[in-house]
């Protein structure tokens, strides 16, 4: 059998940022009648700040609701779970300095 570890870390602070994310896509999703994930949405802005981009996760929850779903969407449609990194060419808009 050939597993393949995943290892990321997100300090605590970052997670909990990371987490209000993920709480307000899923109210956004209801709203708008959007069926969310929330542990793949979960997982995938993780991999995103640990293993692609690292992101200015207060920014993106300061957004817009139109620029915060875009930014998550954007995420969450461009992830390929199976390697944890996000497909060619796509670049998130928060990304940190």
């Amino acid at each position: 059998m050939n597993e393949q570890t995943i290892d990321f870390h997100v300090e605590p602070d970052e997670l909990l940022l990371i987490e209000q994310i993920v709480v307000r896509y899923v109210q956004l999703g209801k709203i708008h009648n959007v069926n969310v994930a929330p542990i793949e949405t979960m997982m995938d802005v993780v991999f995103t700040h640990t293993k692609n981009y690292k992101l200015n996760l207060h920014a993106i929850l300061l957004t817009s609701d139109h620029d915060f779903l875009t930014e998550i969407a954007g995420i969450v449609r461009n992830m390929d779970r199976t390697t944890g990194l996000l497909k060619t060419g796509y670049q998130p808009s928060h990304r940190a300095c």
